[in-house]
């Protein structure tokens, strides 16, 4: 093969037109230097060891010359130890005439042969649909199951008697007799009040109890709107007299030795029959809030229903016991023995103004 090609020489004089010929040495003078692996693969050294573990197996007594190799040994050869294994392992001569190849592309693996252990997986169906159980919570219980928001009339499920038990604080808001442990009205602006506990009565605000009637004198963010609300539809309350009240017609303490236990006792149903306002009218206004809101309910307690279903009204509520039946049990409580007949203290036909320095906030 040749050259064609136009030079200049660096002395200056002028070149020839005619093209100078330039000859390649062969390829016989060339040196090629060949791409050798002197180590073969992992592939080929783990066949090569089942090869030998399949010799050895027809022959158990083992030369000691002959031994296995962990791939840690093959990849970390001890270059002190110089036993046939290690010289058939790492050959100082290359012995793998197909990997000797000027092209150093055309190197490849050798191919794993049919001796390999070949591993099979087990296709899992996987349902389409997904059955979901659905697991329904127990029901509530009677001491877990929480009143509605307003409930007018006696308590619902029949634990709360009247005027016979005596009751905690925590006993009345799980059966439905007053919901609120902190507040002693109990009810909205928009339905009414559905129970009042008494448990402090003072004469500078006009209030007053005679069992079957009560004074009780509160703002609107005290209850007074609910009161107020009960008093325009004319719905009953349920009044609760606690230990703290005081006088003849309060409640027993739980623990009478103690003195530290309070205990509420159930009175029946009562209705607000009249309402009064800071000046001593009366009112049908809603209370307002500030020392001016203040207002005074006029309690009534119901009758006992009748014998007689004739002389039932309808949509009228009634008591479990009468007056004297009550002021009866209020003294067993007592301890009295002997108890007297209940004598019906004087109703107030007019309220005087509120004293000044009566209401403190």
């Amino acid at each position: 093969q040749q050259l064609l090609h136009h030079t200049q020489y660096s002395s200056g004089q002028p070149t020839s037109s005619k093209p100078m010929h330039y000859q390649i040495p062969t390829a016989k003078h060339t040196t090629v230097t060949h791409r050798v692996s002197a180590i073969p693969s992992y592939q080929e050294i783990y066949q090569e060891m089942r090869q030998m573990e399949q010799s050895t197996s027809s022959h158990p007594q083992h030369s000691a010359d002959q031994r296995h190799y962990t791939p840690m040994e093959v990849d970390n050869p001890t270059p002190a130890t110089t036993s046939d294994a290690t010289q058939q392992y790492y050959p100082s001569q290359p012995q793998h005439s197909q990997y000797h190849s000027l092209d150093p592309t055309s190197i490849r693996e050798p191919p794993i042969t049919s001796s390999c252990t070949s591993y099979s997986v087990e296709e899992v169906p996987v349902p389409t649909q997904c059955v979901v159980e659905t697991v329904e919570p127990p029901p509530p219980t009677k001491m877990t199951q929480r009143p509605p928001t307003t409930h007018f009339g006696h308590a619902e499920g029949g634990e709360i008697v009247e005027g016979k038990e005596l009751y905690t604080r925590k006993d009345l808001a799980i059966a439905g007799g007053h919901a609120l442990e902190h507040k002693d009205v109990h009810g909205n602006m928009k339905e009414g009040a559905d129970s009042i506990i008494v448990s402090h009565l003072e004469r500078d605000l006009r209030e007053g109890d005679g069992l079957c009637w009560l004074l009780f004198s509160c703002d609107r963010t005290n209850g007074g709107g609910a009161l107020c609300r009960s008093y325009h539809k004319k719905r009953a309350i349920r009044v609760f007299r606690s230990s703290l009240l005081g006088g003849r017609f309060s409640a027993p303490y739980l623990d009478e030795d103690e003195d530290d236990e309070i205990g509420y006792r159930y009175d029946g149903l009562y209705m607000v029959k009249a309402v009064w306002d800071v000046n001593g009218n009366e009112t049908e206004t809603f209370p307002t809030t500030g020392l001016e809101g203040w207002q005074t309910f006029f309690f009534t307690r119901l009758p006992k229903k009748p014998l007689d279903a004739k002389d039932v009204e309808p949509g009228m509520q009634y008591n479990q016991l009468g007056l004297q039946e009550l002021w009866g049990t209020i003294q067993k409580m007592r301890g009295v023995k002997r108890p007297k007949k209940f004598e019906i203290p004087p109703v107030p036909a007019k309220l005087p103004p509120f004293k000044r320095g009566a209401i403190t906030g």
